[in-house]
C-alpha cells in the first residue's frame, strides 16, 4: 500500500513539475523589419507593429497605454503563416506614450514584454516562434532560416532556403511571396557585388548608390557603416578634385581647370557642386577673354583740345556686348592742381592792355578778357561696345566733362602799380561742368586696336559765357593700343 501511495505521489509530483516547466517555456521574439520601416498613414499620428508567426498557437496582446477597445488589431493568415497588425496612436493631447510596453501572451508560455516608444509613421515587424518546437513543417523551417540569413546579409544562403521552399507542398499557397523573395535576393546579391567592386576600385559614388539600395531592404549596421565610409571617401575625392581645379585655374591652365571643375559636377559631388559651378563661370569668362583677346588698352589723344589719356575695356567678338572706360586730360591740369601763376604781359601805357598769346574774348564793357578755348580740360567716360562684323565694333557712352580758363580783370590790372602783384590780384579761374555723350568705332585685329570717338558736351553752367561754351561743345579723340 505504501509502495502504491509512493508511486502515485511520484507520478503526481512529476506531472506537477512537468506542468510547471511547460508554464515556464519562453517565446522566441525577434525583430525582422525589412528596409526603413515606414507606415504610410497620411497626416495621422499613428505607427504599426506586426507580429508574424508560423506556429499553430495564436497571439493575444495587452498594452500599458491602450485599452483593449482602443487597440486596432487585424490578423491575416496565408498558408499557415499568421500576421498580426497592430496600429498604435503616437500622439494625443495630455498623454506621453514614450514608456509604452506591450505584453504578448501565448497559452503555455511566459508573457513576453517589449518596449514600444513609437514615433509617427514607424513600422516594425517581429517574428514569434517556439524555439523548442519539433513539429514545424520543412517549409516553415526553410522560410525561417531564409529570413534569418537575409537579416544577417547572407543573401545567397537566404536564396538557397527560399529555393528549398519551392519543393514543399505549402509552396502552392505562397508562390508569389516566395518568388518575390528569391528575386529580391538576386537583386541584393547584385547590388552587394557592385558595392564591393566599386569600393575596391575607388568608385565611391557607385559604392554609395549600391549600398543605399541594399539598405532599403536590409538595415544591417555593417552595411550602413560601409555606406558612410564610402561617402566619406567620395567627399574627400570630390574635395581633392576641386582643389586641383582651383590651383590649375590660379596657374592659368584654364582648359585643365574647366575639365576638373566639370568633373566635380558630373560626379554628383553635391557638397562642392556650387563652389565648382561658381569657379567654372569665372574660368569660362577668362577663356572667353583669352580666346577673343577682348581685353584692350588704348592710348588716346584729342587733337582739338590737346587732351591725352587712356581707354581700357573688353571688346568681345563672341558676346552680345562689352564695356570700356576712358579718362583724358590736358597738360594745363597740372598747373591748375599746383596753383601755378598764369603767363601774361602787362604794359604800363596810357591805355594799358593785357595781351594773351592766343586769341581772346572781351566782354561788353571791356573789363575782362579770356581765351577762346578751354585752358583746363578733363573728360571721363563710361560706355558699352558691340561687335558688328569682322574687326569692326561700335561704341557709345556718356561721361563727365570739366573745362575752365583763367580770367583777367582789365580794370583791376590797370590799377595795379606793382607788377609783382599782377597775377595774384587780377586773375581768377572759371570752371564749367558738362554731360558728355560720345560714340565712335573701334577696329580690332588680333593684338592691335584703333579707336575713333566723337563726343559732344552739354554744359550745365554757362552763365554769362554762353557764346564761349557753345564754341567748345564738340571734339574728336583717336586711340591706338593692344589687346590680350
Amino acid at each position: 500500500m505504501k509502495r502504491i501511495l509512493s508511486t502515485a505521489l511520484a507520478i503526481v509530483a512529476c506531472a506537477t513539475i512537468a506542468n510547471a516547466q511547460e508554464n515556464l517555456k519562453l517565446l522566441n521574439v525577434q525583430e525582422t523589419t525589412q528596409g526603413l520601416g515606414v507606415y504610410p498613414c497620411g497626416d495621422r499620428h499613428e505607427a504599426m507593429v506586426q507580429f508574424v508567426t508560423s506556429e499553430p498557437f495564436g497571439l493575444t496582446f495587452e498594452s500599458t497605454h491602450d485599452r483593449p477597445d482602443q487597440m486596432q488589431i487585424t490578423m491575416d493568415s496565408i498558408a499557415g503563416r499568421k500576421t498580426y497588425s497592430l496600429i498604435f496612436v503616437t500622439q494625443e493631447p495630455g498623454k506621453d506614450f514614450s514608456n509604452r510596453r506591450l505584453t504578448i501572451r501565448v497559452p503555455g508560455f511566459q508573457d513576453y514584454r517589449i518596449p514600444l516608444p513609437l514615433k509617427d509613421k514607424q513600422l516594425f515587424e517581429y517574428t514569434v516562434s517556439d524555439p523548442y518546437s519539433v513539429l514545424r513543417s520543412p517549409f516553415f523551417n526553410y522560410l525561417e532560416k531564409a529570413q534569418e540569413h537575409f537579416n544577417n546579409s547572407e543573401y545567397q544562403k537566404a536564396k538557397d532556403n527560399f529555393e528549398l521552399c519551392r519543393y514543399c507542398p505549402e509552396y502552392l499557397n505562397d508562390t508569389a511571396n516566395i518568388l518575390q523573395h528569391i528575386q529580391l535576393c538576386d537583386s541584393m546579391l547584385l547590388w552587394y557585388n557592385q558595392a564591393v567592386e566599386a569600393d575596391h576600385f575607388f568608385r565611391y559614388h557607385e559604392a554609395v548608390t549600391a549600398y543605399s539600395k541594399l539598405l532599403v531592404y536590409d538595415g544591417n549596421e555593417k552595411l550602413r557603416q560601409s555606406m558612410y565610409a564610402a561617402q566619406r571617401n567620395f567627399d574627400r575625392d570630390c574635395e581633392a578634385i576641386l582643389n586641383i581645379g582651383l590651383k590649375e585655374m590660379e596657374a592659368g591652365h584654364l582648359d585643365r581647370a574647366d575639365q576638373l571643375l566639370n568633373q566635380v559636377i558630373d560626379n554628383g559631388c553635391t557638397r562642392y557642386a556650387k563652389q565648382a559651378s561658381d569657379n567654372l563661370e569665372i574660368v569660362h569668362k577668362s577663356k572667353l577673354r583669352k580666346d577673343s583677346h577682348s581685353r584692350t588698352l588704348l592710348f588716346e589723344f584729342g587733337p582739338q583740345n590737346k587732351m591725352f589719356g587712356f581707354t581700357f575695356g573688353d571688346f568681345y567678338a563672341n558676346k552680345a556686348y562689352g564695356w570700356y572706360v576712358s579718362l583724358l586730360g590736358n597738360g594745363n591740369l597740372f598747373d591748375f592742381i599746383e596753383g601755378a601763376e598764369v603767363e601774361g604781359q602787362f604794359d604800363l601805357l596810357p591805355s594799358p592792355r593785357f595781351s594773351y598769346k592766343d586769341d581772346t574774348y572781351e566782354n561788353d564793357d571791356i573789363t575782362k578778357i579770356y581765351p577762346k578755348k578751354m585752358k583746363y580740360e578733363l573728360n571721363f567716360a563710361l560706355g558699352s561696345s558691340w561687335h558688328i562684323w569682322m574687326p569692326i565694333y561700335i561704341h557709345a557712352g556718356v561721361g563727365y566733362h570739366l573745362g575752365g580758363f583763367d580770367m583777367f580783370d582789365y580794370k583791376e590790372a590797370a590799377s595795379i602799380k606793382d607788377p609783382k602783384n599782377f597775377n595774384k590780384d587780377c586773375t581768377s579761374t572759371k570752371l564749367f561742368h558738362g554731360v558728355a555723350p560720345e560714340a565712335g568705332i573701334v577696329l580690332k585685329y588680333f593684338r592691335a586696336a584703333l579707336k575713333f570717338t566723337y563726343n559732344y558736351t552739354i554744359w550745365t553752367n554757362k552763365g554769362d559765357y554762353k557764346e564761349f561754351c557753345d564754341d567748345n561743345v564738340s571734339g574728336f579723340k583717336v586711340g591706338i593700343g593692344f589687346c590680350w
